[in-house]
């Protein structure tokens, strides 16, 4: 077996079973970063394939879907780096995991009903920053791509905080 073969995951599989890690890895793709199946998408699945096995591993609770995810910089203000990483859209909470050697290093949860508000800046060429008020805190995230997948994410959260805003009201009651 060449070693390409072997880096590229692709060892002595039967035709079926290669259809089947096929169909796995654009199941994947299409959760976390939208439904094209085009080069970047791929491309940010294999880099951010640990992230995400962490993600479903060890963080998100087994009553709880993966909705969208970005690829996104935190910026913590404890570092003199952003860290790389991803915010994940969940049924329950939003979620920031860092990417590479550094995956699970940093996760930091955000419960819907403690966002206060979630505001947008502009920051570098086709690009945005996504700020989250969290209780007292306010937390930025840069280096956003400023596309369709990053609105649909957007409205997502939205929905998701509006959704846990009236539960928490109406449990008041």
């Amino acid at each position: 077996m060449s070693f390409l073969k072997k880096l590229l995951g692709q060892d002595n599989l039967s035709p079926e079973e290669k259809e089947e890690k096929k169909q796995t890895e654009i199941q994947l793709m299409e959760k976390y970063f939208g439904k094209s199946t085009g080069f970047f998408n791929k491309l940010n699945l294999s880099l951010y394939r640990t992230t995400i096995q962490y993600f479903e591993d060890f963080v998100i609770n087994t009553d709880e879907e993966a909705l969208s995810a970005i690829l996104a910089e935190y910026d913590t203000h404890d570092t003199a780096e952003d860290i790389k990483g991803m915010l994940i859209a969940t049924s329950q909470r939003l979620v920031f995991v860092t990417n590479n050697l550094e995956h699970g290093k940093i996760t930091e949860i955000f419960e819907y009903h403690k966002i206060s508000r979630l505001a947008l800046a502009p920051d570098e060429l086709g690009q945005k920053e996504f700020l989250i008020y969290y209780g007292d805190a306010r937390k930025k995230f840069d280096d956003i791509l400023n596309d369709d997948h990053f609105k649909n994410f957007l409205q997502i959260v939205r929905k998701k905080i509006q959704e846990a805003r009236a539960n928490k009201t109406s449990s008041q009651f």
